[in-house]
């Protein structure tokens, strides 16, 4: 974690989730500026295990995504076959689904429910194959999507 921070962020971190996208061990850090970052911890945690230390001073970052106006609070993530599904709720009052393409790290497809909720998003969200649910200040979200690819 002191790697992602030190060398990649350049804001506060809030939020952080280790997850596993077929054989590769990925970092997801989030921070104060609304940010999220995709860092690859794969040959850093292989290394572990190795009897010829390597020295890791930098993770590898696959890709950085403007998420939010302001801090990202609560972050879930869904790692599916060929895209990664990352759900936040953040300062701005807003909650955020964003589908990434693995091939190459890019958006494929991103949806923003912005000042969904009057105060700042700081509870994780719940997740189902196809639906989102969030419950802050009182009032209940579900939100139903679906990605469709040509």
């Amino acid at each position: 974690m002191h790697l992602a921070a030190h060398y990649q962020h350049t804001h506060c971190l809030l939020v952080s989730k280790i997850f596993r996208h077929h054989s590769a061990d990925l970092l997801c850090v989030a921070g104060t500026d609304g940010t999220l970052l995709i860092l690859d911890l794969t040959d850093l945690l292989a290394s572990l295990f190795s009897p010829n230390t390597v020295k890791h001073d930098q993770l590898p970052c696959l890709t950085k995504i403007v998420q939010h106006q302001s801090g990202v609070n609560s972050l879930d993530i869904r790692s599916e076959e060929d895209n990664v599904i990352i759900y936040t709720g953040g300062d701005d009052n807003s909650v955020v689904i964003t589908s990434l393409s693995v091939t190459d790290w890019t958006i494929f497809y991103q949806m923003r429910y912005p000042q969904l909720h009057s105060a700042q998003i700081t509870g994780k969200p719940t997740k189902f194959p196809s639906y989102i649910y969030s419950e802050i200040d009182g009032v209940n979200s579900l939100f139903v999507y679906n990605f469709l690819r040509s």
